[in-house]
């Protein structure tokens, strides 16, 4: 097999706390027409959060518990009101807030901005975040080019256990940022008439942590979050073929999984169809001075407004390019797809041994994060027989083999968190970059785009600005051990 800097590849269907303060953008003015003048950037601070609350007489007003968390007073006002409400958690000085900004409104910001402005934009990257802002660009008006280097959805988006879920995100912020985007997954099967990229069904965890996964589902529950402990008698309901491995277990009922390939296809057709020229094959070698173009490696230069840094692993080049160095923390992530008879598993599995899911009629997914620590200079065909033993221990499935092996890099901002937005001093220059970008990628695919095209910075993305990483010193990684998700 062909190696590539980002591991081996395979062919399968399915490959792979902040503080918050006052957080304004720096941005370019969109071409002098008529009607074009951006909306004003938002303040996020707490009186205008306040500010942008708008009642909902349907909605029971929310209350806080003891510990200050905010709750909503019935299961079924919880329900109406998941997809509108994010509790902020901030830091120390800053009291808790609950907003409702109207999140999974079509959207927030005017679409017809990049038509009047004919802004042009280059989308560097057609992974699942650049695919998705090149289309809602393309969607509002804007003559975008999406250019990738390789193919869509082939570099990190590839790379992705491609769970889609707000599991286990802190601070409550971050987490408040994940679970708009796995809402945002529903929202767009809504939008599309169908999502056949979307495999709903829940996650089962099986912990031997017992106490641990009980406060996780405590913790969860207060922020308005399906999740439940369960039994074995319903963990066999859920999952009839798995062998349980005696331990504690809890299910998230709302989480999926997604076949990224079939949404990255889509979300480019639909950007070619809204008028975006996608370009294959065709790597970045240079930014001009003041986002003017972009050049290509075969010396093509393309005229710009504006340029998105999608880059997947590569984003900490493509930022070097435009002049805003961009910190990364990358990781690197084995995943395995099983062949296997008929259809033993029917959602997202977390074992203590191994994390599985469905992909397709005939095949597994195989990852764990005890594995991908040991990447190094170990055989990746062993690591992955590994994982197909440790399959088959919770799995009826003797028959099951090999199929493909990918080892992709993750490209991780180097606090952990997303760098979302314009980059100060950099009038025209966008970054979107993160970890759980198939969570993500939907979400800040449209509210990028409405920063871009109305000059809006939402408040769920406000703390993830790019600026913050240039001030910053790490030293620790904060999500080193995180669940790999999407």
């Amino acid at each position: 097999m062909k190696k590539s800097r980002h591991g081996d590849m395979y062919a399968p269907r399915n490959q792979l706390s902040s503080r918050f303060g006052t957080k304004t953008s720096s941005r370019r003015e969109s071409p002098k027409s008529e009607g074009c003048s951006p909306r004003a950037t938002f303040e996020y601070t707490p009186s205008k959060i306040k500010a942008r609350i708008k009642p909902n007489k349907n909605v029971a007003p929310p209350v806080a518990s003891s510990t200050g968390n905010v709750r909503l007073n019935s299961s079924r006002a919880n329900h109406t009101a998941s997809r509108k409400l994010a509790a902020i958690q901030t830091s120390s000085h800053i009291h808790q807030l609950l907003y409702i900004y109207n999140i999974h409104s079509r959207t927030p910001c005017q679409p017809d901005r990049g038509r009047k402005c004919g802004m042009k934009v280059a989308v560097i990257g057609a992974g699942i975040l650049g695919a998705s802002v090149a289309y809602r660009l393309a969607e509002g008006g804007a003559r975008v080019t999406l250019v990738e280097r390789g193919e869509p959805g082939g570099g990190a988006s590839a790379a992705s256990f491609a769970w889609v879920n707000a599991n286990e995100k802190k601070p409550r912020a971050y987490f408040g940022l994940n679970y708009a985007g796995l809402r945002e997954h529903y929202r767009l099967r809504e939008e599309f008439g169908g999502a056949p990229w979307l495999h709903p069904g829940g996650n089962l965890v099986w912990s031997a942590d017992a106490r641990g996964l009980r406060e996780r589902v405590e913790r969860l529950r207060g922020w308005g979050y399906a999740a439940e402990t369960v039994g074995e008698e319903r963990a066999r309901e859920l999952e009839p073929e798995v062998r349980s491995p005696g331990v504690a277990a809890a299910y998230f009922p709302e989480e999926a999984w997604v076949d990224v390939p079939r949404l990255v296809r889509e979300l480019v057709e639909r950007a070619r169809a809204a008028g975006a020229e996608v370009r294959t094959g065709s790597p970045v070698v240079g930014i001009e001075a003041e986002v003017s173009a972009v050049r290509l490696a075969g010396g093509e230069r393309v005229a710009v407004d504006a340029v998105v840094n999608a880059a997947g692993p590569d984003a900490d080049r493509v930022a070097g390019m435009a002049g805003s160095p961009l910190p990364l923390a990358p990781r690197r992530g084995l995943l395995v797809r099983l062949e296997v008879r008929g259809a033993p598993l029917r959602r997202v599995l977390h074992a203590p041994e191994v994390n599985l899911r469905p992909d397709g009629a005939g095949y597994l997914i195989a990852h764990h994060e005890s594995v991908d620590r040991r990447l190094g200079g170990k055989d990746e065909r062993r690591l992955a027989v590994e994982l197909l033993e440790r399959a088959r221990g919770i799995l009826p499935v003797p028959e099951a083999r090999v199929s493909g092996v990918r080892v992709g890099t993750r490209p991780v901002p180097a606090d952990g968190y997303p760098s979302v937005g314009a980059a100060p001093g950099i009038p025209g220059y966008y970054e979107a970059v993160t970890h759980s970008g198939v969570t993500l990628g939907p979400l800040l695919g449209r509210l990028l785009a409405c920063e871009i095209l109305g000059g809006e910075v939402h408040p769920l993305a406000a703390p993830y600005r790019p600026g913050r990483l240039r001030e910053q010193r790490m030293t620790e990684h904060p999500i080193r051990n995180a669940k790999e998700g999407g």
